[in-house]
């Protein structure tokens, strides 16, 4: 699978899990593991976002 391809589809996973997380926060009493892995995940997103656009500048 190409680069950009591979890394489509795990911002695609990365997303999914977000909206998931997102919905689990708002029916859970304790959701600061929550709150913490949403974050992770957007650090991840943030970063194969610019991977994306790095290998689209280079084309």
């Amino acid at each position: 699978m190409p680069a950009n391809q591979n890394l489509n589809s795990a911002l695609n996973d990365i997303k999914n899990a977000k909206n998931l997380m997102q919905r689990a926060w708002h029916d859970t009493q304790n959701n600061h593991y929550i709150s913490a892995a949403i974050n992770e995940l957007n650090k991840a997103e943030s970063k194969i976002i610019a991977a994306l656009q790095a290998i689209s500048d280079e084309q």
